[in-house]
């Protein structure tokens, strides 16, 4: 089940309300963050990510008021690992809840990532970039749309988290692209599962197709 809509500052609640909980009943909780080595939550317990622990929060930490002090996890518990390597090496429902921030649109196989998420976690909060904005000029270049090394479009569809890859045609097609939805964040809690999937378009003209048809979804009626 997913709650959409939910921004970081939301996130970060419902785990000190999962936190309260568990040392009500005297334990800890068990978090992993995934893809957090340039700007770790310090409330995990655990990390998977592509940088080593000593190369660690290139752009602060989650919150950003915290310091190094405020880690829960250690250079034992942080794993340097390619996250579109599955399965990772934990098992079903190991963790209490799983945090994955700024991630998904950076890596090559989101979908297979976020089913490993899933799979390890019992519960969890995701955020990434809001397809709208990722749809804009110069947001890192003035010659591109959005950032330049994001590799996908991501939008909620009903139940599911939709992913399509970033074109080529959004940088020179000003039509494709759609009117910003004022958000650059697409924020969701998700509980027991986070239905995920691609859509593969077979050509051009079904490129073309799809990048004009969530476009027009945002063209302010006459």
């Amino acid at each position: 089940m997913i709650k959409w809509g939910v921004p970081q500052e939301e996130g970060l609640e419902a785990l000190a309300i999962l936190q309260e909980a568990a040392e009500q009943e005297g334990r800890q909780l068990r978090i992993l963050d995934v893809g957090g080595g340039m700007k770790p939550m310090v409330f995990a317990t655990h990390i998977i990510d592509y940088l080593p622990f000593y190369n660690r929060a290139w752009y602060g930490r989650i919150p950003d008021e915290a310091g190094a002090g405020a880690e829960r996890f250690t250079e034992e518990t942080w794993l340097e690992w390619d996250i579109c390597q599955m399965p990772w090496p934990y098992g079903d429902d190991e963790f209490d809840m799983v945090w994955c921030t700024q991630t998904v649109e950076d890596v090559r196989d989101p979908v297979g990532v976020i089913r490993e998420i899933e799979r390890v976690g019992k519960c969890g909060y995701l955020n990434t970039i809001d397809r709208n904005f990722e749809s804009q000029p110069g947001v890192s270049d003035a010659n591109f749309v959005g950032y330049v090394h994001h590799r996908w479009l991501i939008s909620p569809d009903g139940d599911k988290l939709r992913f399509v890859f970033k074109s080529p045609l959004l940088h020179a097609y000003p039509e494709l692209r759609p009117r910003p939805s004022g958000e650059w964040i697409l924020g969701l809690w998700w509980t027991g599962e986070c239905p995920v999937y691609e859509y593969l378009p077979m050509n051009e003209q079904a490129i073309k197709d799809e990048l004009l048809g969530y476009a027009e979804q945002f063209i302010s009626p006459e």
